[in-house]
């Protein structure tokens, strides 16, 4: 549903940016799929915190990772609302958000600093707010193995 508005930007140039918790994060656009509405979540008894159970997305079903519970499990369930589907080369995973994404023109950064798990980040994107961490979802799946 989303995708179209984001066909037009050079994709190797782009991050897309969302919130975790009160951080800004960014994923690189070359990896996103898509971005659609959240419908059809299934949960996975003893999953661990932070996986919300299996998402339908164009029929396929996909792991549905909640960032925010992942860094506190404390914090209540919410229902999806806007998913981002993250091509990691290995998977796909659907990344739950709670607002729709920015697209940003991927300008690197030297450095940054984040309140995020160190192994989560892969490097920092400038922004006009500052350095904004860029997201490895490959290893965020990984560390919950």
């Amino acid at each position: 549903m989303f995708s179209d508005y984001y066909t037009f930007l050079e994709v190797d140039q782009q991050v897309l940016t969302f919130n975790v918790g009160k951080e800004q994060v960014a994923v690189e656009l070359k990896y996103v799929k898509k971005v659609d509405l959240a419908e059809d979540l299934m949960p996975l008894p003893r999953s661990p915190p932070g996986v919300e159970g299996v998402i339908q997305i164009d029929e396929e079903p996909y792991p549905l990772l909640n960032l925010e519970r992942l860094l506190d499990p404390t914090i209540p369930f919410k229902p999806p609302q806007i998913v981002v589907l993250v091509n990691t080369v290995d998977n796909l995973y659907a990344v739950q958000l709670s607002e729709l994404p920015n697209a940003l023109e991927k300008v690197e950064a030297e450095s940054g600093s984040t309140s995020l798990p160190e192994k989560w980040v892969k490097g920092y994107v400038q922004s006009n707010d500052g350095s904004i961490p860029l997201l490895d979802i490959k290893a965020i799946w990984e560390g919950l193995e």
